[in-house]
Order: structure tokens, then C-alpha cells, then sequence
């Protein structure tokens, strides 16, 4: 994922080729029943989609991507990876302009670390997301 990330921001291709050699690591532990890697997988889906931003029609894609990653880490009970999962679906939408869809999974960030013990990173993004949240509350 900081792979994907680092090709969004800077768009160094060598990023997109690190992050896509990972994901095919991972397809391939998948496709040897590897019960680890299908969580991995859905979020690295997401991002792939995310590449696409541009298309036509992709954006319910993503949305259903994002929705299926999150489901799978609560069937599992992966709070860390539901949070992930939340964290940056939240981002991708936020980025696509929809920021009303920001606020919900951001909430459900601050829900699942808290799950997970993780108090002070759900005290961070809490921080880190508080101006985004306040200002949605204004509007």
C-alpha cells in the first residue's frame, strides 16, 4: 500500500511496479489457498481500482471494492485490517470528492482501533480527521 501511495504522490512509475510485484506476490499466495493473504488482497484491490480514478463508471466500483474489503476484515474479525481497510477507503472517496462518505468511515476508523487497542492511533486520526469532520459539520 505505501508503494500505491508513494506512485499517487509523486507518480514514479518504479512506485506503481514495486506496489504491483507485491500484489502479485500476494494473488499468488492467494491462489495457493494461503488463508492470510484474501484480506491483504481486497485492500490491495482497492487501490488497484483506485489507479483507474479516471474511467468512466468506476467510482460505484471502488465504492463496492472498498465495502467488500471492510466486510471481509468484519467477518474475520481483522480490526486492525477493517480499520485499514476504512482508513483508506475514507481517503480514496475523500479525494474523489465525496467527503460525506469520508465522515462515515472515519467513524468506523475511531470504532475498529479502538477494538483493536490501538487507543493512540484512534486518538491520532481522530485528531488528523478533526478539521475534515468539522468542517462536514458546518455544511
Amino acid at each position: 500500500m505505501i508503494s500505491y501511495r508513494c506512485y499517487h504522490s509523486v507518480g514514479l512509475r518504479k512506485n506503481l511496479r514495486v506496489a504491483r510485484r507485491c500484489r502479485k506476490f500476494i494473488m499468488k499466495q492467494h491462489s495457493n489457498e494461503n488463508p492470510n493473504a484474501d484480506p491483504y488482497l481486497q485492500i490491495l484491490n482497492v487501490e488497484e481500482l483506485y489507479l483507474k480514478k479516471s474511467q468512466d463508471n468506476i467510482i460505484p466500483k471502488i465504492v463496492d471494492a472498498c465495502n467488500s474489503a471492510i466486510e471481509l476484515q468484519k467477518e474475520k474479525e481483522l480490526f486492525h485490517l477493517e480499520a485499514l481497510a476504512n482508513e483508506r477507503a475514507g481517503c480514496i472517496l475523500a479525494e474523489l470528492g465525496y467527503s460525506n462518505a469520508n465522515r462515515y468511515y472515519h467513524e468506523a476508523i475511531h470504532v475498529n482501533q479502538n477494538k483493536w487497542g490501538a487507543n493512540m492511533k484512534s486518538e491520532w486520526l481522530k485528531n488528523f480527521f478533526k478539521q475534515d469532520l468539522k468542517n462536514l459539520d458546518q455544511h
